[in-house]
């Protein structure tokens, strides 16, 4: 992968996340972004990210796959923005199979270890948020091993 789309991710998951900080928790804004009704955000990150989501969705950025800040990107993407482009409507869950897919893909192959916790909140959200009680255990099973300080 190109050091001009890692960089890309960076400033992605940057945007997302904030500045976490050493307690890796998120400030208030980005806690508005995610679960608030703080519009301009919202406008702020369709503004900045939408090429990259139209790219997502075309499959034109599969190569974020092959890192897991950059398979976290890709579902932030995929399963964030069809919310924020199309409140309120049928399209918002267009593309969540797809981020559902790739995640449950990635957590066979352990990327989520790679990530913060907060980051892996993220990361199995699409997972969790699809309703299915196998996709709730493999969600309880990654968080799980997330706690776990003899796992690899």
């Amino acid at each position: 992968m190109g050091s001009r789309l890692v960089d890309r991710i960076h400033e992605f998951l940057d945007f997302w996340f904030g500045n976490l900080g050493t307690a890796d928790l998120p400030t208030s804004d980005r806690t508005n972004l995610w679960f608030g009704n703080n519009n301009a955000l919202r406008v702020s990150a369709v503004e900045k990210f939408k090429t990259d989501y139209e790219r997502a969705i075309k499959g034109e950025l599969d190569d974020w796959k092959s890192t897991a800040r950059g398979t976290l990107a890709l579902i932030i993407l995929l399963d964030q923005f069809s919310r924020y482009l199309n409140p309120e409507s049928d399209q918002s869950f267009t593309y969540d199979k797809l981020a559902q897919s790739i995640c449950l893909h990635a957590i066979e192959n352990k990327l989520d270890h790679q990530l913060t916790l907060i980051e892996r909140v993220f990361f199995l959200y699409a997972v969790s948020a699809f309703g299915r009680h196998g996709f709730a255990r493999t969600v309880v099973a990654a968080l799980s091993r997330s706690c776990d300080p003899f796992d690899d």
